[in-house]
C-alpha cells in the first residue's frame, strides 16, 4: 500500500504525519497512519525530516521482522521446494510463495486470514512475492489452499499425506548441513484444541481440563538447533505408543535416517518404544518409566553405596552404565541417582500419604452419620481422595440395612518400601554402548527442546484452539505452522551464528517490527532505499538485519 507525506501545522511547529488514502464515494479519506516527527519543506519543495531530505514520493513499508523471515525462507528456497512437490496436485499458480506467505505472516505476528490481506498491502513482500494484494482476501485464500490434493497414505488414520513429507524430506536435506548427518532428534506429541466436533479426527482422549475435541500432533526435532524435522496428525484418542510405528518407519524409508539416536522421555510404552526402533535399526535413548517388576529390579540392582562414589559423578548426579537383558535383548542401562531427589521425593510422598490418611479418617465420620445408599457414588469420593497415592493404600466398604455405614483401609507397607527403594533414581536405555555416560546425560536433558517447540507453537505461533472443520483446513494449518516455526528455529540459529545473542527471538521480531523500511519510488530513480528507525534503543538490530534485509 502506498503512504504519503503531508504537513500538518499545530501551534507554532509543523509535523510531517504519514497517511493513506481512499476513495469513498464522491470523498477522498485520509487515514492517519503515524506522525514522522517535527518537518519544513526546503526550497525545492521536499520535505526535510529528522535531518534527512525525503523526496516527495516515497513509499515506507512497516513489518522489518516480515521482510527478515521472508528472506530466511528465499534462502532456504522455501518457496521453490513447495512447487516442485506441490504444483503438480493442485490448480494453484504458486502455491510455494503463498504457503510461504502465511507461514510468514503466522511466525511474525500470528495472523488470521481476515487480516492477512492488509498485512500483507503494508509488508512490502508484493513486489518480491508477485501475488497481487487483490488476490488474498480470505475467501481466496481458503479456497487456493483446498485446491491442494494432500493425497493421504494409503490406510492412514489422519490426513497428512505424503506430499508433506516429500516438502520435509527436502527441506530437512538443507538442514541437516547444519545439523549434521548423525544429528541426534527428539520425538513426542502433543494435543491440539478443537472447537470443531465435526472433524473425524477430533475425538476425546485422557480426561482433561478443557471440555473440548482434539486431534494429536506428533512432532520430530533436531538436536542442537531444534529445526523441525517433519510433523504427523493422529486423532485425538490415539495414545503416544500407537503412533511410534508409523514415525519410525518415515524415519528410516523417508527422510533416510540410519543410527541417528532418536530421544523418547518416560511418557512413552518402552516395549513399544523398544520394538519399533529396533526394527527401524535407529539409535535409540530412552528414559524407563517404573512400571514392571523387571525394570524397577533392573534399577535397583546397584546399591547405593556403589553408586555414590566420586568416579560416578557427572553433573551434579552419580550413574554407572549396566548391561541387562530386556525384552529378549541384552542392552545397555545407564542408572542415575540423585541424593537431593530422593529426599525430596520422599517427603513428598509421606506428605501426601499423611494428607490422604486424614483426608480418610474424616471421610468416615461423615459416612457414619449418613445415609450413603449409592456404592458407587462412595467409591468415587474414596478414589478422589487417593489420588496419586492409590498405590499405597488398601480399602473396603461395609454395608449395613441397605446403607453403606463405614469403610476400613490400611497402608500397603510393601509398596511404600518398594518405592522408597526407586528414590532419586532413574534410568535410560541406550543403543550405543560407545557413548559416554556425560554425553547420554547431555542428550536426555536437552530434551525441553521439543517442549519449548510445543510451547512457540501453541503460544507465539498459535496453533491451538483451531477452528478448521475440514480435513484439508486442518492439514494447511498444521503444516503453515510447521513451515513458521522452521523459520523461527533458522532465525535462533543465525542469530547465534552472527553473536547477536543479546535478546531473543521473539523480542527481535518485536523490535523489527518497529523498524521503517524506506524506498524511493521516483520515476527518475534518484534517490534513497535504506532501513532505518525511529526509536534510539531499538537500533542495536540494524547491523543484523542488514545482513538478511535488501532494500
Amino acid at each position: 500500500m502506498k503512504t504519503y507525506t503531508v504537513l500538518v501545522k499545530s501551534g507554532k511547529h509543523t509535523y510531517a504525519r504519514e497517511v493513506w488514502s481512499e476513495r469513498k464515494g464522491n470523498k477522498v479519506v485520509q487515514h492517519y497512519v503515524r506522525s514522522r516527527g517535527r518537518a519544513t519543506r526546503d526550497k525545492d519543495g521536499n520535505i526535510v525530516l529528522l535531518g534527512r531530505t525525503l523526496p516527495r514520493d516515497f513509499v515506507v513499508y512497516d513489518h522489518a521482522d516480515a521482510q527478515l523471515l521472508f528472506s530466511l525462507a528465499e534462502k532456504l528456497s522455501l518457496p521453490d521446494v513447495i512447487n516442485e512437490k506441490v504444483r503438480a496436485n493442485s490448480g494453484i499458480k504458486n502455491p510455494g510463495m503463498l504457503l510461504t506467505l502465511l507461514a510468514v505472516a503466522h511466525a511474525s505476528e500470528n495472523l488470521s486470514f481476515p487480516k492477512f490481506q492488509f498485512w500483507y498491502s503494508y509488508s512490502g513482500l508484493e513486489e518480491k512475492a508477485g501475488i497481487d494484494e487483490g488476490e488474498l482476501t480470505p475467501t481466496n485464500i481458503s479456497r487456493e489452499l483446498e485446491k491442494i490434493s494432500w493425497k493421504p497414505s494409503i490406510g492412514s488414520q489422519d490426513t497428512v499425506g505424503d506430499i508433506v513429507y516429500d516438502v520435509e524430506a527436502e527441506l530437512w536435506k538443507k538442514l541437516e548441513k547444519i545439523e549434521g548427518e548423525k544429528a541426534p532428534v527428539y520425538y513426542d506429541v502433543t494435543l491440539v484444541y478443537t472447537y470443531s466436533e465435526k472433524l473425524e479426527i477430533a475425538l476425546f482422549g485422557r480426561p482433561s481440563g478443557k471440555k473440548l475435541p482434539r486431534i494429536n500432533v506428533g512432532l520430530v526435532v533436531s538436536r542442537p538447533n531444534a529445526f523441525p524435522m517433519m510433523h504427523r496428525i493422529f486423532p485425538g484418542n490415539v495414545t503416544d505408543k500407537a503412533t511410534l510405528g508409523e514415525i519410525s518407519a518415515l524415519l528410516e524409508h523417508k527422510f533416510g535416517l540410519r543410527k541417528n539416536m532418536v530421544i523418547l522421555d518416560r511418557g512413552f510404552d518402552p516395549k513399544t518404544a523398544l520394538k519399533c526402533l529396533r526394527g527401524a535399526k535407529l539409535g535409540y535413548l530412552i528414559a524407563l518409566p517404573f512400571q514392571s517388576e523387571k525394570i524397577c529390579s533392573i534399577a535397583t540392582s546397584v546399591p547405593e553405596g556403589k553408586l555414590c562414589r566420586a568416579d560416578n559423578l557427572f553433573l551434579n548426579e552419580y550413574a554407572v552404565s549396566i548391561e541387562r537383558e530386556l525384552f529378549g535383548k541384552k542392552e545397555r542401562f545407564i542408572l542415575v541417582f540423585n541424593p537431593a531427589k530422593k529426599v525430596a521425593e520422599r517427603l513428598l510422598r509421606d506428605g501426601k500419604v499423611k494428607e490422604a490418611t486424614q483426608a480418610l479418617e474424616s471421610y468416615r465420620k461423615k459416612l457414619r452419620k449418613g445415609n450413603y445408599t449409592d456404592e458407587n457414588r462412595v467409591v468415587l469420593r474414596i478414589d478422589r481422595i487417593l489420588h496419586g497415592v492409590g498405590e499405597y493404600f488398601g480399602y473396603g466398604l461395609k454395608k449395613s440395612g441397605g446403607r453403606i455405614s463405614d469403610f476400613t483401609f490400611h497402608k500397603k507397607e510393601d509398596a511404600i518400601r518398594k518405592a522408597e527403594l526407586l528414590d532419586g533414581r532413574f534410568m535410560l536405555v541406550c543403543s550405543d554402548r560407545r557413548m559416554g555416560i556425560e554425553r547420554c546425560l547431555e542428550l536426555y536433558k536437552d530434551k525441553d527442546l521439543i517442549e519449548k517447540t510445543f510451547r512457540t507453537f501453541k503460544g507465539q505461533i498459535g496453533v491451538e484452539p483451531t477452528r478448521c472443520r475440514r480435513l484439508e483446513q486442518v492439514n494447511a494449518r498444521i503444516f503453515i505452522s510447521y513451515l513458521s516455526y522452521l523459520l523461527l528455529s533458522y532465525l535462533r540459529y543465525l542469530m547465534r551464528k552472527h553473536e547477536f545473542v543479546e535478546i531473543g527471538v521473539e523480542e527481535l521480531l518485536m523490535k523489527a517490527n518497529r523498524v521503517k523500511l524506506v524506498k524511493n519510488v521516483e520515476e527518475s530513480g534518484v534517490g534513497f532505499s535504506a532501513i532505518s528507525s525511529i526509536r534510539a534503543k531499538d537500533r542495536k538490530i540494524l547491523p543484523f538485519l542488514r545482513k538478511f534485509i535488501e532494500v
